[in-house]
This record gives structure tokens, C-alpha cells and sequence, in this order.
């Protein structure tokens, strides 16, 4: 028994002594404990977590691709590029099967938005060499009517009636010129002798009335006076003639220019018609058979490959992508939480194409906000930094690349969300 009872007195100093804690563990458990909520509510302060608005997002070039499309049925009768050629705007590409020659059809549409267009029509024209022969198709009567008038115009040049007639006239009123000089020299002496026989009548008129000579003989000089007055008026009705004649030959020359700048008019019109009809029919042509790229841009093949395939109308056979030397995102922001997205505002987008756990997230910024919704969506245009995402890879340039954008609506700490209305009272 006594063993007992002593075993039990040790025993209890034994539990007493193990549940007593030490004063230094109690301590440092204190600080521990005080450190660690220090830590996360710094963390709290610290760290942020950014409250976010998701929308569908779509990247596009300025000018979108465009696809071309067959405009009537039929085999393609030449391919003029391959797949993934660069292509400038309005360049032929395909040519449709029909019965015209491809090169001289496009040779005639140059002849004939040369002559449609031209200021100086003579000019153009004058530098101007038709083919003798051409395969036009459905235009050869056109090109027909063209050349005859073409034909016309410069068989009417090539007549040199019309100068010979004026240098004839020409010729005749130099004529007329030098025999009007002569007159006018003619006319000088005769007018000196018929002051002399003036003078002369005059004395004779003063001894007729002093008895000094006969009347007989006063009227015989008095009649030389008269005679030498009548071929000085001869001689100056003959310069009024021929002055007057100088100008009915004068006239004739204006008739004759006139006529004939009405003529050549006339054919330059006739001849700038039928170019206008051409024009028009040849653009028929183009747009029935002829593919061009509307756009500049790197040409994708769709359905054809080669020439001699057959293909059915509005079947789109190609695709222009154009350079994308500008990109934008443009987002369909739902309408809910909509109000809190604002201009300068961050976004990070995902892309569809590349997984962001791989290839990471585009930086961008909130460019513009449409004022209106359409389909319960607003437009948002968000400009890009660049095209290298947050773990340093580059997106290939392409058309269109869709995924999904994160707007940054408010970057906001742990503890401003946990006390979030008393934040926003204070903010207030």
C-alpha cells in the first residue's frame, strides 16, 4: 500500500509538470500567430484581385478579305496567278471561258478608255496604232464601227484639198497686196500731176478772165485738168477694189477653215462615240469573264487549282487577303455590367487559336464604346500594344482571330473587396 500511494503522489507531479506550458512557448506562439496575420492582412492589402467583365472578341484587319466570285458559268479559260501570290489592286487573275482573246480584249479596253478619256482626241489619235486584226467576240462590231471612224478621220487629215485651196487664196491676196502697193505708188504721181494741172487751171482760169488767152484754149487745158482728175479717181476706185476683193478672198479662207474644223468635229465626234460604245461593251465583257482582285493583298486559291476547271456562277473561287499592317479588337460587350467599363480601362484577351495556359494573353486598352446597344451588345474597340502576349509569343499576323477579353473594370486590393461598402462609402 505504501508503494501505491507514493507512485501515485509521483504520478500526479508528473502530470503536473507536463500540463504546464513553458512561458517562452507561449510567447513565441503569440508572436508566430500575430506575424502570421500581419503577413495575410498585408497580403490582403497587397495583393490584388481585378474585377472583371467578359466579352466576346473578334480581330480584323482594316480591310476585311474579300472573296471573288465566279459571275457566270463556264471553264476557266486562263489562271494568270498561283496560290499565294501577291496580287495589286485590279489585277486579272482568272479569265472565264468565251469566245474573245483575253490580250486583245484587254488591249482594246486600254484603246478605248484611252480615246473616251483624252483631252486632246487629235493628239491621241495621232500616237495611236490599231491592229488590223483582233478576236473581240461579242464586241467585234464595236471594234468595227471604231476603226472606220479611226479610219475616217485620218483619211480626212491626209487630204490636202482643203490647204491647197488656202494656199491658193493666200497666194491670190499677196497678189493683190503687191498690186495694191503699185497703185498706191501710182496713186502718189497722180495725185502730184493733178496738183500741177490744179495749179495750171487755175493761172489759166486768171488769163482767161484778163483777156490774155483764148477760151479756146482754157478749155483744152481746163480739160487735161479734168482727164488727169478722173485717172487719179480711177486709180483709187481700182485700190477699193481690189481691197474689197482681198476681203471676199479673206472671207473664203474663214468659210473654208470653218468648214473644215466642222468636218474634223464631226469625225473626232463620230470617233469618240464609238470608243464610249466600246468602252461600255468591253466593260461588259470584263465583268461577265475577266476575275480581277479588288484589293491588293496575297490571293488564296478556294475551289480552283487549275485552268480548264468548270465552275458555276457566284461560286467563290478565291480569296484576297489584304497586308495587315493595322489590327483592332472589336468586343460584344453584354449589357450587364456594361456600366462599369469605361475608355483607358485594361483588357486582357484570350485567344480561341492559342490556349493562354501555352501562349499567354494580349495586352490591350479600352479605345471607344458605342452610346448604343444592338442585339442587348455594345461595339467596343480595344487597341492592341502589340501582338506578343504576356509570355513573350508573337501571334502570326492573320485576317481574323477571335477569343474572349477580360476587361479590367476596377483593380481593386483583397481587403477593398472584403470591405467593400465601407470602401465605398469613404470613397464617396
Amino acid at each position: 500500500m505504501p508503494t501505491t500511494s507514493s507512485t501515485a503522489a509521483r504520478s500526479e507531479e508528473v502530470q503536473e509538470i507536463i500540463g504546464r506550458s513553458p512561458a517562452w512557448v507561449i510567447r513565441m506562439g503569440t508572436v508566430v500567430i500575430a506575424c502570421l496575420v500581419a503577413l495575410l492582412l498585408l497580403g490582403a492589402w497587397v495583393v490584388r484581385y481585378p474585377d472583371l467583365v467578359e466579352a466576346p472578341v473578334t480581330f480584323a484587319s482594316a480591310t476585311p478579305p474579300v472573296q471573288l466570285a465566279a459571275r457566270s458559268s463556264g471553264r476557266l479559260q486562263a489562271l494568270y496567278v498561283r496560290d499565294g501570290d501577291l496580287t495589286s489592286a485590279g489585277q486579272v487573275v482568272a479569265v472565264l471561258e468565251n469566245t474573245a482573246a483575253t490580250p486583245d480584249m484587254l488591249r482594246l479596253t486600254q484603246v478605248a478608255q484611252a480615246l473616251d478619256t483624252a483631252l486632246s482626241l487629235p493628239r491621241t489619235l495621232a500616237r495611236l496604232t490599231l491592229p488590223t486584226t483582233v478576236r473581240a467576240g461579242e464586241t467585234q462590231a464595236d471594234y468595227a464601227n471604231l476603226y472606220q471612224a479611226i479610219s475616217a478621220y485620218k483619211v480626212f487629215l491626209a487630204n490636202r484639198s482643203h490647204q491647197a485651196q488656202l494656199a491658193s487664196l493666200h497666194t491670190q491676196i499677196g497678189y493683190y497686196n503687191h498690186l495694191n502697193a503699185e497703185l498706191a505708188t501710182k496713186r502718189h504721181s497722180l495725185n502730184e500731176q493733178l496738183a500741177l494741172e490744179r495749179q495750171k487751171d487755175s493761172v489759166n482760169h486768171v488769163l482767161m478772165g484778163q483777156k490774155v488767152i483764148a477760151k479756146l484754149d482754157f478749155n483744152n487745158n481746163h480739160k487735161l485738168y479734168l482727164n488727169q482728175q478722173l485717172s487719179s479717181s480711177d486709180n483709187n476706185a481700182s485700190i477699193i477694189q481690189n481691197q474689197l476683193q482681198q476681203l471676199e478672198y479673206q472671207k473664203t479662207m474663214a468659210t473654208l477653215q470653218n468648214e473644215h474644223a466642222a468636218q474634223q468635229q464631226e469625225l473626232l465626234d463620230k470617233v469618240r462615240a464609238a470608243a464610249k460604245v466600246l468602252a461600255g461593251r468591253l466593260a461588259g465583257w470584263d465583268q461577265q469573264y475577266v476575275l480581277r482582285t479588288p484589293i491588293a493583298g496575297k490571293i488564296n486559291f478556294f475551289k480552283v487549282w487549275t485552268p480548264n476547271q468548270y465552275v458555276k456562277t457566284d461560286d467563290p473561287i478565291f480569296v484576297v487577303v489584304p497586308p495587315l499592317h493595322q489590327q483592332y479588337a472589336r468586343a460584344a460587350l453584354p449589357v450587364f455590367k456594361a456600366g462599369k467599363v469605361r475608355a483607358g480601362q485594361a483588357a486582357l484577351i484570350r485567344l480561341d487559336a492559342y490556349p493562354f495556359e501555352e501562349f499567354g494573353q494580349l495586352r490591350g486598352t479600352v479605345e471607344k464604346i458605342s452610346e448604343v446597344a444592338l442585339d442587348k451588345n455594345y461595339l467596343l474597340t480595344i487597341r492592341l500594344a502589340s501582338l506578343r502576349t504576356t509570355t513573350g509569343f508573337q501571334v502570326p499576323l492573320r485576317t481574323e482571330l477571335s477569343g474572349t477579353a477580360q476587361l479590367v473594370t476596377e483593380d481593386r486590393t483583397i481587403i477593398q473587396r472584403l470591405f467593400g461598402q465601407v470602401y465605398g462609402r469613404l470613397k464617396r
